[in-house]
């Protein structure tokens, strides 16, 4: 049987390899050139995870603790922290909140986020550029846009169309225009409204990617602009994301 000491160096050992292996699992080939972040509590656990990962890592760790003052004792868990790291030449930070915080840590948390989700959707709708997706983002697309909330589109009414469609086909069938059932003549102006809105999706992506050649330089045109003009054309005004930014004809230079 090994001493105990042996025991431990296998142990932790056997740790690192493990810790390892998932480093490599959830950061790729290159785990072992990043840095790492660890948020420590000061608990056990997280003091664990903190000397493997240095012990792993020299010198590719760095420690970050909040002390919160929801409780009684967490300046010292800060405080022990910090003095753990300074011996093992640890960059360390002591997070503190700007405020006091009332209330629970998770409720505090959960307002913060509610404020956080809020301001970004309401910076997606006004179109502001960190809070958009990438296919939203640049100033070629959001010239795009503007180009196509300037003007009006049949593809934009399609849906209102069908849904008349759809309640006209509920008349009675003894209901016809020239012999003919009112919900068949629906139909059929659906079908001519389609065509002709696919049409005007069309012709709108050919004079987006024109125009755009012209002000951006024809070399520097980004790909799939066309089809973007004629999905957003597709949608009624008052549902498109990000909302419309200019009046109808106001149409950019």
């Amino acid at each position: 049987m090994q001493p105990p000491q042996k025991q431990k160096q296998v142990a932790d050992r056997d740790s690192a390899d493990r810790l390892a292996s998932d480093l490599r699992a959830l950061a790729g080939p290159e785990w072992h050139r990043l840095h790492y972040g660890v948020a420590v509590s000061g608990g056990p656990d997280s003091m664990a995870l903190l000397w493997l990962m240095a012990t792993l890592l020299p010198g590719q760790v760095w420690a970050a603790t909040v002390d919160h003052g929801l409780r009684k004792g967490s300046d010292q868990e800060a405080r022990m922290v910090a003095s753990f790291c300074s011996r093992e030449h640890i960059p360390h930070s002591t997070l503190r909140p700007a405020a006091a915080i009332k209330g629970s840590l998770q409720a505090a948390a959960r307002a913060e986020l509610n404020e956080r989700r809020n301001r970004a959707q309401a910076g997606l709708a006004a179109g502001e550029e960190k809070y958009l997706p990438a296919r939203d983002k640049g100033p070629q697309r959001r010239w795009v846009r503007d180009y196509v909330d300037a003007s009006w589109q049949p593809a934009e009414f399609v849906m209102g169309v069908m849904v008349l469609v759809i309640l006209i086909s509920l008349l009675p069938p003894s209901l016809a225009i020239a012999g003919f059932a009112v919900a068949g003549w629906a139909y059929l102006v659906m079908m001519a409204y389609l065509i002709l809105a696919i049409g005007g999706m069309i012709l709108l992506g050919m004079r987006v990617k024109r125009k755009v050649a012209a002000k951006f330089g024809s070399d520097r045109v980004e790909r799939g602009l066309g089809w973007y003009a004629a999905m957003r054309s597709l949608q009624m005004r008052f549902m498109r994301l990000p909302k419309p930014q200019v009046k109808r004809g106001q149409y950019p230079g």
